[in-house]
This record gives structure tokens, sequence and C-alpha cells, in this order.
């Protein structure tokens, strides 16, 4: 590089919250996949747990008993009830009754509070196993309770059933929701962080610190209005009545500022282009050609980008009314024949309308140098729209018969060591780097203009 750009980044809250906006779709499918996928492991791993139960009411031998008593009784009685329950004897005696290999079900004794009552529990992944193994120990627990539960009498309160739903419901449901909004929380946090990360310029401080070329100026994104307005406002240059005084006047001081270095340098070729496509380079260079144009400059705007020409649009020329640039170069018809003239001012065009392959035999020959020394003798500047440098070779080439150049960077689009790659290459041809423009800059208040058109170009 000519100069070493600064090493600078900062966190960029729009930045990132725009790039979580992109990638809204695949955050929301990750943290759906996530989900998915752990709903149906726990679905997979659930096993159901069915559970069977009985109440005893706990009463002492005798008729002389206190509440005291009773309710002492039953916390001591339910303390030997578990020591009952584990007893090998008793499950030698169950398993033997209910004529099973193992002793396979869980019980568990709980004594309500402030009551004698205690409640036997037994559950099963079989409802029906549960419901027997209870009828069991309830048949059976008396052979062994007796050497270990005296004077206590225990009373059947309610009688245990088979049952109808597990005792353990299937949280599948709660863990994927759970599991989703810990992969939206991830993906918030993975995004973010390489959008922190991503070395773009996102801003105009950006654009002066880590670009080793001048700042010539911002151009704010531009509402299209709707209704009427809208079908007004889709050329986005400054004649445009729709557009708005901010859009305009920046546009015109970005163009008051290439005029003067140009000035200083004595140049008279202007080359605009970007690194990738959608960069809005073409807009650029037109409305520095009208600002030009409408200070009482002779300007000739060229449309030298071949794979995908777009200023026949911008200006609403009729197709057919073009000369075909590629043609003239390579039939080498006069040049007087392709000049278009706008009606409203000292503006001048030579349009293409047609997507060309390759450029290669065009700059190899004499015509296209011989244009442009047409263009200096007959205009005051001369403005050259070029391919994107990212895409194809094009701007290097015609960047040999240019004076000076600009380079359009979008916000937020491209990263910084791109765009200082394509600085570095344009300085080492004729067309040094005048500056960058900082283009659809987000402004607070000011909605964005988004393009559906796409360049498609292709390296042939």
């Amino acid at each position: 590089m000519n100069r070493k750009a600064k090493q600078y980044r900062t966190l960029d809250v729009a930045s990132v919250a725009r790039d979580l906006f992109r990638q809204w779709w695949a955050i929301l499918l990750f943290s759906l996949a996530v989900a998915l996928i752990t709903h149906v492991a726990v679905s997979v791993l659930y096993k159901p747990i069915y559970t069977s139960s009985t109440t005893f009411v706990v009463t002492t031998r005798g008729t002389n008993t206190t509440i005291s008593e009773n309710l002492s009784n039953a916390k001591d009685t339910a303390e030997r009830f578990k020591t009952v329950l584990q007893s090998g004897v008793l499950r030698r005696k169950i398993i033997e009754d209910l004529k099973v290999s193992r002793y396979d079900a869980n019980t568990s004794i709980v004594l309500l509070d402030e009551t004698n009552l205690i409640e036997l529990k037994v559950s099963h992944q079989s409802a029906l196993m549960a419901y027997r193994y209870i009828r069991s120990i309830m048949n059976n627990y008396s052979t062994v309770s007796n050497f270990v539960v005296r004077d206590v009498v225990l009373e059947v309160l309610e009688q245990p059933i088979i049952a109808q739903v597990p005792s353990n419901a299937n949280s599948a449901r709660n863990y994927a929701i759970r599991a989703a909004l810990a992969a939206l929380l991830m993906a918030i946090l993975y995004v973010g962080y390489f959008s922190y990360l991503k070395d773009t310029v996102k801003n105009p401080n950006e654009a002066s610190a880590k670009l080793a070329a001048r700042f010539l100026g911002s151009i704010y994104r531009e509402s299209k209005g709707t209704g009427r307005r809208k079908s007004k406002a889709t050329a986005m240059v400054i004649t445009n009545p729709f557009l708005s005084f901010k859009f305009t006047e920046s546009c015109r001081m970005i163009a008051t500022r290439v005029r003067s270095r140009m000035d200083r340098k004595d140049a008279k070729t202007l080359l605009v282009t970007s690194v990738a496509e959608n960069e809005g380079k073409s807009t650029v260079a037109s409305n520095i050609a009208l600002s030009l144009s409408q200070e009482g400059k002779k300007v000739l705007l060229i449309d030298a980008d071949f794979r995908k020409p777009s200023l026949y649009k911008i200006f609403d020329i009729d197709k057919n009314q073009v000369t075909n640039l590629v043609e003239i170069l390579r039939t080498g018809q006069g040049f007087n024949k392709s000049v278009i003239k706008l009606k409203t001012q000292p503006l001048y065009f030579i349009l293409n309308n047609t997507n060309t392959g390759t450029i290669d035999d065009i700059l190899a020959n004499s015509r296209f140098a011989s244009l442009i020394r047409f263009a200096r003798k007959l205009f005051d500047y001369v403005i050259i729209d070029t391919a994107p440098m990212g895409l194809v070779p094009d701007a290097e080439g015609i960047a040999q018969f240019c004076d000076s150049s600009v380079i359009v960077v979008r916000e937020d689009t491209i990263l910084a060591r791109n765009i200082n790659d394509a600085i570095d290459t344009l300085n080492e041809t004729r067309a040094k780097v005048l500056g960058i423009v900082f283009n659809v800059a987000r402004n607070r208040g000011m909605r964005a203009v988004r393009s559906n058109s796409a360049y498609n170009y292709d390296k042939k």
C-alpha cells in the first residue's frame, strides 16, 4: 500500500443489528433444528413410569389412645414400613407371588403432614405390573410387619387402581423449547460476534481510518417513496425533483471535491468503479457528471461497463437510440455519431446497450485510446463508468487511458482489505485514485433503498 491504513475497529450496533436481520432466517432455522433434534432425542429416550398408590390409616391397638399418640405412631410406623419394604423376605414372597425373575419396582412410603395417614406408592414401567406389585405388597406385608410393627393397626383408606397415565410426563416439548431458546441466543451471539469481527467499512469514520485513499464524502440512503411519487423516483439522479435535498447536495459536494482534485492534477478523464456489484458506481458516475454539467462544464459520460451497461436505463434513453460503443470500437466508425446530448444541459453520452463477454481485443487496438483523445479535445471532463474490479479485469485495462479514478464503496459490504487492494491496483496505473465515495450510507430518519437488480458478470 502507498500508506498503511490504520487499525480501526468499533462496535457498530446498527451494523450488527442489520446482520442479525439479514440472517434472521438462518438463526430461526438453526433454533428450530436444535429444537426438533432435542424433541426427537428426548422422545426416543423417554420411558413412561406408572404409579399405583394406596393410603393407610395408622391407629394404636386399644381404645384409650390420643391423637398425639396416633400421630407419633404413624411417624414411627412409616419409618418401620420402609424397613419392611426393603426386607429380602417380603421381596422374595412378592417375586414368588408374581412369578417374576427379580424385584424391579420402586416403592416408597410417605407420611402425610400432620396426619396419621401414610401413603404407599409403587412405580413400574408397566401400569398393570405397578398395580400387581402394590396388591402383592398389601397381601404379604403382614408376614413381615408383625415382627417390626407391633401394637399398630393399618387400615386401608384408599384402594389402589391401575394407573391410566404415566406419572412422569413426557417433557420433550419443554426440553425442545429450552433448547430452541438456548440455540437462538447462541446463534445471535455467533452472528453478532462475527459481524463485529467482519472488517467491512461500516461508517464514514471507518472509511477514513481503514482505507488507503482520501475520503471524498458520503451519499446517504434515499427513499423512493410510495404511490405516484414512487413511479417518478426510479432514477437516482440529482435532476429528479422527488429526491431529497440531502441526497442531491451530498452528490454535488462530492462532485465539487472530485473536480477540485482533478483540476489540481490537470486531469480531464475520471474512471469510476467499485470492487463488487450493486455498490452504486453507475449512479455515482451519473451524478458527478450531472453536477459538473450544472456548473456549466461540458461533460462526456461514457458507459464502459461492457459486462452490464446501465447508463441508458438511468437516464431513460431508448435502447434503440443507443449506438453500441463496442461496435464502434471494433468497426472504427466515427465517434461523433455515437454521442448523445442531454436536452436540458451540456451533458453528453457515449453509451452501450449489450453485454460483451470480453474486451481484450478492444483494449489491445488503438481505438479506445483514440476515443479518449477525441473526448479530451472536445470536452472539459470525461467520466468513464467501468465494471467492478473484483469481478472482471476491465477497469484495470481502461485505467491505463485515464488521468484519475474514484472508487465507490457501499456501506458494510466489502472487506476493507479488498478495497485497499483495488486502490493499490489503480495507483499502479495512470489513473491514480483521487479518493473513495462512501455510498448508500444510513442516516437516522431515512429509509433504505433496496435494489432488486444484479450484475451477474461472467468472467470470460
